[in-house]
């Protein structure tokens, strides 16, 4: 009976483990996402800016 629960107790670790990994590599994932979201903002902003310093440097001055 013990050797079938010993055996029961490292099925369930080792199926525990590979979640765990699994979840690790969701993380991961979620975290470049993150981080490449971010990047295309910081992108989007600064074409904003150059073109509004351009509309600016085309307008006559006074």
């Amino acid at each position: 009976m013990k050797h079938n629960e010993s055996k029961e107790l490292h099925r369930i670790a080792v199926r525990v483990a590979v979640i765990e990994q699994k979840c690790d590599l969701i993380l991961a994932q979620l975290s470049t996402l993150r981080t490449k979201g971010s990047i295309d903002d910081l992108i989007d902003r600064l074409h904003r800016q150059a073109r509004s310093m351009r509309k600016e440097a085309r307008r006559p001055r006074r």
